[in-house]
Protein backbone atom coordinates (compact mmCIF):
# COMPACT_ATOMS: atom_id res chain seq x y z
CA UNK A 1 0.00 0.00 0.00
CA UNK A 2 1.63 3.22 -0.92
CA UNK A 3 1.43 6.04 1.68
CA UNK A 4 -1.19 8.21 -0.09
CA UNK A 5 -3.90 4.88 0.31
CA UNK A 6 -2.32 4.77 3.77
CA UNK A 7 -3.11 8.03 4.63
CA UNK A 8 -7.14 7.24 2.94
CA UNK A 9 -7.02 4.69 4.74
CA UNK A 10 -6.50 6.31 8.14
CA UNK A 11 -8.62 9.54 7.65
CA UNK A 12 -11.57 6.96 6.80
CA UNK A 13 -10.82 6.07 10.22
CA UNK A 14 -10.17 9.48 12.53
CA UNK A 15 -13.83 10.36 14.29
CA UNK A 16 -13.17 14.30 14.31
CA UNK A 17 -16.38 14.85 15.91
CA UNK A 18 -15.11 15.25 19.57
CA UNK A 19 -13.04 18.60 17.86
CA UNK A 20 -16.25 19.95 16.38
CA UNK A 21 -17.12 22.99 18.18
CA UNK A 22 -20.41 22.21 20.41
CA UNK A 23 -21.88 25.42 18.37
CA UNK A 24 -21.90 23.88 15.15
CA UNK A 25 -22.47 20.36 15.86
CA UNK A 26 -26.44 20.81 15.80
CA UNK A 27 -25.93 21.54 12.39
CA UNK A 28 -23.04 19.28 11.43
CA UNK A 29 -24.87 16.28 13.19
CA UNK A 30 -28.16 17.25 10.40
CA UNK A 31 -26.11 15.28 7.33
CA UNK A 32 -23.60 12.53 7.06
CA UNK A 33 -20.37 13.48 5.96
CA UNK A 34 -19.24 10.70 2.39
CA UNK A 35 -15.71 9.96 3.18
CA UNK A 36 -13.68 12.65 1.46
CA UNK A 37 -12.25 10.80 -1.86
CA UNK A 38 -13.64 11.70 -5.52
CA UNK A 39 -16.90 10.19 -4.96
CA UNK A 40 -17.79 12.14 -0.83
CA UNK A 41 -16.77 15.25 -2.17
CA UNK A 42 -18.96 14.96 -5.86
CA UNK A 43 -21.53 14.17 -3.39
CA UNK A 44 -20.94 16.64 -1.24
CA UNK A 45 -20.78 19.18 -3.89
CA UNK A 46 -23.65 18.16 -5.56
CA UNK A 47 -26.34 18.89 -2.36
CA UNK A 48 -27.26 22.01 -0.18
CA UNK A 49 -25.85 22.61 3.38
CA UNK A 50 -27.96 22.78 6.08
CA UNK A 51 -28.10 26.40 7.72
CA UNK A 52 -29.91 28.02 10.52
CA UNK A 53 -32.37 30.53 10.03
CA UNK A 54 -31.41 34.07 9.89
CA UNK A 55 -33.54 37.03 11.08
CA UNK A 56 -34.54 40.05 9.05
CA UNK A 57 -32.50 42.58 11.48
CA UNK A 58 -29.74 41.83 8.72
CA UNK A 59 -29.93 42.81 5.26
CA UNK A 60 -28.18 40.85 2.80
CA UNK A 61 -27.07 42.01 -0.98
CA UNK A 62 -25.21 39.71 -3.74
CA UNK A 63 -22.45 40.83 -5.65
CA UNK A 64 -20.45 39.74 -8.19
CA UNK A 65 -16.50 40.74 -8.44
CA UNK A 66 -15.42 40.83 -11.69
CA UNK A 67 -12.87 38.40 -12.46
CA UNK A 68 -12.51 35.47 -14.63
CA UNK A 69 -14.66 33.56 -13.48
CA UNK A 70 -16.41 35.93 -11.12
CA UNK A 71 -15.96 35.96 -7.42
CA UNK A 72 -19.85 35.90 -5.63
CA UNK A 73 -19.72 38.42 -2.62
CA UNK A 74 -22.42 38.93 -0.19
CA UNK A 75 -22.84 41.66 1.82
CA UNK A 76 -24.10 41.74 5.16
CA UNK A 77 -25.54 45.15 6.94
CA UNK A 78 -27.81 45.79 10.41
CA UNK A 79 -31.33 46.71 8.71
CA UNK A 80 -31.45 49.42 11.15
CA UNK A 81 -28.01 51.44 10.02
CA UNK A 82 -27.72 52.36 6.02
CA UNK A 83 -24.53 54.70 6.87
CA UNK A 84 -20.77 53.90 6.88
CA UNK A 85 -19.62 50.95 8.97
CA UNK A 86 -16.02 49.03 9.86
CA UNK A 87 -16.54 45.89 8.07
CA UNK A 88 -15.64 41.85 9.26
CA UNK A 89 -14.16 40.49 5.71
CA UNK A 90 -14.66 36.28 5.74
CA UNK A 91 -13.85 33.63 3.64
CA UNK A 92 -15.37 29.97 4.56
CA UNK A 93 -13.20 27.00 5.94
CA UNK A 94 -13.80 24.62 3.09
CA UNK A 95 -10.16 24.00 2.23
CA UNK A 96 -10.56 25.25 -1.18
CA UNK A 97 -12.62 21.99 -2.14
CA UNK A 98 -16.08 22.70 -0.36
CA UNK A 99 -18.30 25.47 0.43
CA UNK A 100 -19.23 28.96 -0.48
CA UNK A 101 -20.08 32.11 0.72
CA UNK A 102 -23.60 31.40 2.09
CA UNK A 103 -21.75 29.18 5.13
CA UNK A 104 -20.75 32.73 6.93
CA UNK A 105 -24.67 33.99 6.99
CA UNK A 106 -25.15 32.67 10.99
CA UNK A 107 -22.10 34.71 11.73
CA UNK A 108 -22.80 37.87 10.35
CA UNK A 109 -26.59 37.70 11.37
CA UNK A 110 -25.38 37.68 15.13
CA UNK A 111 -22.21 39.87 14.47
CA UNK A 112 -23.69 42.62 12.29
CA UNK A 113 -26.47 43.86 14.58
CA UNK A 114 -24.61 43.18 17.71
CA UNK A 115 -21.21 44.57 16.68
CA UNK A 116 -22.72 47.53 14.16
CA UNK A 117 -20.46 46.11 11.65
CA UNK A 118 -20.97 45.08 7.51
CA UNK A 119 -19.57 41.62 6.77
CA UNK A 120 -18.45 40.44 3.46
CA UNK A 121 -18.69 36.97 2.74
CA UNK A 122 -16.39 35.48 -0.09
Amino acid sequence: MNDFAQEQETLGRLDVHPLIDPELAPILGSFEMPPINAEGLAALRGGAFPAPVVSDAVVRTEYLVPSDPPVPVRVHRPADNDGVLPAIFSIHGGGYILGSYLMDDFLHDEWSPELGTAGVSV
